[in-house]
């Protein structure tokens, strides 16, 4: 619903509705700082904590729900949290450089904060090794799993003048 992807509501594990700010659930838009952890966004003073364990994947930009995360007394754990539902992806392609193995690939981000995406052989084969390529993202990431996508562009490789800019 409409409430949900405004994240005034929530719908929990037993399917009921629950009101996000009872629950210390709030919707932020997720900044990572590095590949090991980010902040959900509140404002521009307000932020949360999410390590990279509790992120379920999401990307710098994406707009996700955020749980507080409780110690054993239920106070507030100075304000660290755990991603719960990603409700919009916001980055559909990045630039990285690719690594050929024999029957797959990956691409290293050039934006550090970003974990490496996995490149299937099928959408990869006439990449060489070493290029600057451009990616579109197939399936996100999970917990357990990197995210995939498909290379859509060659941009060049590290000798081709003015790379960063493209």
């Amino acid at each position: 619903t409409d409430l949900e992807q405004e994240g005034f509501l929530y719908v929990d594990d037993s399917k009921r509705y629950v009101v996000c700010e009872k629950e210390h659930i709030y919707k932020c838009v997720y900044q990572a700082k590095t590949a090991k952890f980010g902040f959900g966004i509140l404002d521009e003073q307000d932020d949360i904590y999410i390590t990279r364990k509790e992120s379920m994947g999401a990307m710098n930009g994406d707009e996700v729900l955020v749980k507080i995360i409780l110690d054993e007394q239920h106070t507030a754990k100075s304000r660290e949290g755990q991603v719960i539902r990603i409700l919009k992806r916001n980055t559909k392609v990045m630039v990285g450089r690719y690594t050929k193995n024999r029957n797959f690939g990956f691409v290293e981000p050039i934006d550090t904060k970003m974990d490496d995406i996995y490149i299937p052989k099928k959408y990869a084969s006439h990449v060489p090794d070493g290029k600057v390529v451009e990616v579109e993202i197939l399936k996100y990431a999970t917990p357990n799993s990197k995210a995939e996508g498909k290379i859509i562009q060659i941009i060049g490789d590290e000798n081709t003048p003015n790379i960063e800019v493209k």
